[in-house]
């Protein structure tokens, strides 16, 4: 953890939760697969917002003649600069099929963008509602059309726009929650279920315990977890089923795990024991996946820790594998703008780990502490990765002015300690000691 440092702050508090976007967290909740399906997974790069890298941008057209064919530079012809001059004003007319789509892809961007503008930022919803219908009407069925109807119902609250919802996209995440006003509540209800089992199931796997480590595998694939789960409950279930199946039966699920997830991180364990499998050499798996794993050296340093050597009494886990969330405390008495801090910390989220689902929420801990919790990172090393990246960037925090603030990362089972015990006192003692050994240790 660390206390976060005192800056300028050039934003002012108006105290408008809904001046942005992202200050409405149900609205927050409902747009992440809408997004998804607007603009995908985005690589970090620059101009990442672009759906087609090549169609939002006049300029970028350079090099192209009108009929989109790669032309050398040197046989281009200069642009014209003299805005007296009828070249000035044709030169960037989108004449070719391929600049045309460009110049309506920017229109449609534009629209959608100064609807926003204007139902957001000048709470002028009777132009928001022309140009968002605008935009449907010149391009019906484009990629902002889920988008700018769930503006529209947001605004009109009729039932035309909640059909149209309901009935075009009932897979949407808006749609749900039109149709069942508990969505959320039990979208979260199973996402706390899911990784409380998935935690028991790592145990049971680092315990040796790979049949209740299967059943609990099972469990968890049954509520259809994340693409960062995946592969992980997978592996276990496969292993778990691995010890009954024909050996013929068992190296098929080797080579269908390792070709549906290429980039696992348990792929170096799949390869050695299809080898084994291969060369008729696994005699015993349980023994072969405890070797693999060290699980016999994680459990004696388990052991170790949980008793007098352990300063914590064994109240932590030490497991590195399992999730890890960012946590930010202060507290509740300071004047913090939550709703400011989230809309930072999730644009930060889209500009440097476009490739993770994050969920951001606020907590109250107890009658003194409030926690901002990011969920959710693969495992130890990538939270720390998250840590140190945010704290190059200060200015994501820039809502925490003058706070006397804290953060951290926690895995998913301490942090349902933190939260059963009401405190952070013990975990920041905890987490210098075994995430951020240079940092000083916290004043109580």
């Amino acid at each position: 953890f660390f206390r976060g440092e005192r800056y300028r702050n050039n934003l002012v508090n108006t105290g408008d939760n809904n001046l942005w976007y992202f200050y409405n967290p149900v609205t927050v909740g409902l747009g992440k697969t809408e997004f998804q399906q607007l603009w995908g997974k985005r690589r970090l790069e620059d101009n990442w917002r672009r759906k087609n890298k090549i169609s939002l941008n006049i300029s970028d057209m350079e090099g192209f003649d009108n009929g989109g064919e790669l032309v050398a530079k040197e046989n281009q012809k200069p642009k014209e600069s003299n805005p007296k001059a009828v070249e000035y004003y044709m030169q960037n007319l989108p004449l070719s099929d391929s600049l045309l789509r460009a110049s309506h892809d920017r229109i449609k961007s534009a629209l959608f963008a100064a609807g926003r503008i204007y139902e957001s930022t000048l709470k002028d919803e009777y132009h928001a509602i022309a140009i968002f219908e605008e935009l449907n009407v010149r391009y019906p069925a484009s990629l902002f059309e889920l988008p700018s109807w769930i503006e529209l119902h947001k605004m009109k609250q009729d039932q035309l726009y909640r059909q149209k919802i309901t009935s075009k996209y009932p897979e949407s995440n808006y749609a749900k929650y039109l149709m069942n006003p508990n969505f959320l509540k039990d979208l979260e209800q199973n996402r706390i279920l899911r990784e409380r089992k998935y935690s028991e199931a790592i145990d049971r796997y680092k315990k040796g315990d790979y049949q209740q480590a299967g059943t609990l595998a099972a469990e968890v694939l049954a509520l259809q977890p994340d693409s960062l789960m995946l592969p992980k409950v997978r592996y276990i279930r496969m292993i778990a089923e691995g010890q009954s199946q024909p050996r013929n039966t068992f190296e098929k699920q080797l080579e269908s795990y390792l070709h549906d997830y290429p980039t696992s991180p348990m792929n170096d364990r799949v390869l050695k024991i299809r080898e084994l499998v291969q060369q008729n050499a696994l005699a015993d798996l349980e023994k072969t996946i405890a070797r693999l794993d060290s699980a016999a050296a994680v459990r004696l340093k388990e052991q170790q820790l949980a008793g007098k050597e352990d300063p914590f009494g064994g109240k932590f886990s030490y497991d590195e594998e399992l999730f890890h969330y960012f946590v930010l405390s202060f507290p509740i008495t300071a004047k913090v703008d939550v709703n400011r801090l989230i809309f930072d910390l999730a644009n930060f989220n889209i500009d440097y780990y476009t490739s993770f689902d994050f969920d951001i929420e606020e907590i109250k801990l107890n009658d003194q502490i409030r926690l901002v919790v990011v969920r959710s990172l693969p495992d130890k090393q990538e939270g720390l990765g998250y840590f140190g990246t945010l704290i190059k960037h200060p200015s994501v925090l820039k809502a925490l002015k003058g706070v006397d603030y804290h953060y951290f990362v926690t895995s998913s089972t301490n942090y349902r300690k933190i939260l059963a015990d009401q405190d952070i006192m013990d975990y920041l003692r905890f987490f210098v000691l075994n995430y951020s050994k240079n940092s000083a240790p916290l004043n109580p």
